[in-house]
């Protein structure tokens, strides 16, 4: 009995996943929260039913990410470390979900490399450090992807080489129909974590359709239905929420060569690196998946692997890899959407090519041996970034805020230059008065709506005269970023508000927390005008 037990309990991967943990907990609050963590964090603090009629109204992302950390932070907490914890968790889960994708695709010996990959893998350690929905929707999306491999006819799941099971064909066909609606539950849930799972749903959606799988055609089929049944609370919404993008929102329509810069994020997160880092993360990147895709060339092509099932696995995973990258380019040439992270189910497909590639491609010992220097020192720099930043976005706002609450007087305002530090502010500092200046309307910086602004409790003064009216003394709260990036464009408007500040009140100091600047002014009448011309 002791000895069948042990038999069961795979400890490579228990040992991959403990690995996985450790990674993701280390320097887990040593970073400020930022502004999208800080939106996530004040969103879920928010009743139910405000939380509901701000994503109808406002909220470009849909619900289940928000209520899954609102019922999270009921039991944990709102900390920095507590509310990423949700987010480790769910990495955590994904790895073993990329294990079990590898295992039934090719081997066990490919899942535990695929599990290992992601577990060390910059851009997935990144998102699943953050309070953001993409480690969610990653394993959701994966959940699916597992789901609709069990589904569908493949001779390695009852190949005891592969996966050590005893299922027959007849058992595995007759529960193929629990799993299209695993499947889809899976993706109406990831439906309603971020609508731009669509682009990976409909990319695995179409395989059986191209290829007149039938069968898996009936299966898909059915499990689409039971997504959109589970999504159509919120398809009405949809045509809203396009128009909100299309015409005020931050992300640009990608070019050519945006799809060739995803791969270096892919590969070592979403940093800005030094030149020389730079260069070897994104022209590492694209050297292994231009190697990846020659190594598939030569394999399908042999003659003896044309009855291997492999070629198969491999042209499906290369598929996922390549189509949702290619959907959403497309598609962002009208309403632009392009976004890396939301991409991130597409990322597991390009490890899982690279598990692939070290376990199966067999290569030279000498070329492989390369490969995976390459693979190291990527991840190396990208891990490296992620565990030592502390400047923007990660900026120190909780030391400000830290610094301004215990040093303040009756009469003070804090006023943010603009919404990248306000939110996480509030969050740090949700006692003192604060508010910030308002992007101007109709740019695509001005996303944070009225009704938004209600839902997360901030003040918005449309200028620094309003933001200002009734303080004795102002802490004026700027990135050293924007500050660079303004004058660099010519941009007065920064200029314009110190100037009203000296004019209106005396400056004493400026405090620097690394890339945050506090400006401290004093001696204010209280009675300065709200009149913005």
């Amino acid at each position: 009995m002791q000895s069948r037990i042990k038999k069961q309990i795979n400890l490579p991967l228990l040992a991959i996943l403990t690995l996985a943990l450790m990674l993701r907990l280390l320097s887990l609050a040593d970073h400020s929260l930022w502004y999208d963590e800080a939106f996530s964090v004040l969103f879920a603090q928010s009743d139910v039913s405000t939380m509901l009629s701000g994503t109808v109204n406002a909220v470009e992302h849909p619900l289940l990410y928000y209520l899954s950390l609102k019922g999270w932070m009921i039991f944990f907490g709102d900390t920095a470390f507590a509310v990423r914890l949700w987010s480790v968790t769910t990495g955590v889960a994904t790895i073993g979900m990329m294990y079990l994708i590898g295992r039934d695709l090719f081997s066990k010996k490919t899942g535990l490399v695929a599990a290992f990959i992601v577990t060390v893998a910059p851009f997935h350690l990144q998102y699943s450090q953050e309070t953001r929905m993409y480690s969610l929707l990653a394993l959701l999306l994966m959940g699916a992807t597992w789901c609709y491999i069990r589904g569908k006819p493949n001779p390695l799941l009852t190949s005891p080489e592969h996966r050590g099971g005893t299922d027959t064909p007849e058992n595995e066909k007759s529960k193929s129909w629990l799993w299209w609606i695993a499947f889809g539950i899976l993706a109406g849930l990831a439906m309603h974590t971020q609508y731009l799972a669509a682009f990976y749903l409909v990319a695995l959606g179409l395989i059986p359709f191209i290829k007149r799988d039938w069968r898996t055609i009936a299966g898909v089929t059915v499990g689409a239905t039971l997504a959109i049944i589970i999504f159509s609370p919120f398809l009405f919404n949809l045509p809203t929420q396009l128009s909100n993008l299309n015409s005020n929102y931050w992300i640009n329509r990608p070019t050519l060569a945006q799809p060739l810069i995803s791969l270096g994020i892919f590969m070592g997160g979403f940093h800005e690196f030094a030149i020389t880092q730079a260069l070897i993360v994104y022209g590492g990147a694209l050297f292994l998946v231009v190697w990846i895709l020659l190594q598939i060339g030569f394999y399908i092509r042999r003659p003896r692997r044309k009855s291997d099932s492999d070629n198969s696995n491999i042209l499906l995973v290369l598929w996922l890899f390549i189509a949702p990258i290619v959907f959403m380019w497309g598609f962002s040439q009208i309403v632009p959407v392009y976004l890396e992270r939301a991409l991130i189910a597409t990322v597991m497909m390009l490890y899982l090519l690279l598990a692939w590639l070290f376990t199966r491609a067999a290569m030279p010992c000498l070329i492989q041996g390369l490969l995976m220097l390459i693979v190291a020192v990527v991840f190396v720099i990208g891990d490296w970034a992620q565990y030592q930043v502390d400047t923007f976005p990660y900026s120190p706002v909780n030391a400000a805020m830290d610094t301004i609450h215990d040093n303040l007087e009756e009469g003070d305002v804090v006023i943010h230059m603009n919404k990248l530090t306000v939110l996480a502010a509030e969050v740090y500092a949700p006692d003192i008065t604060q508010r910030f200046i308002a992007d101007t309307q109709g740019s695509a910086e001005d996303t944070l709506d009225p009704s938004t602004q209600a839902v997360l409790g901030v003040r918005e003064s449309d200028c620094i005269q309003q933001a200002a009216a009734g303080a004795n003394r102002i802490w004026f709260v700027t990135l050293q970023r924007a500050e660079e990036e303004y004058a660099a464009a010519g941009i007065t408007d920064l200029q314009d508000n110190f100037d009203w500040l000296a004019t209106h009140f005396t400056a004493d100091e400026t405090l620097q927390f690394n890339d945050l600047n506090v400006y401290v002014y004093s001696n204010g009448t209280g009675n300065n005008t709200t009149d913005c011309s």
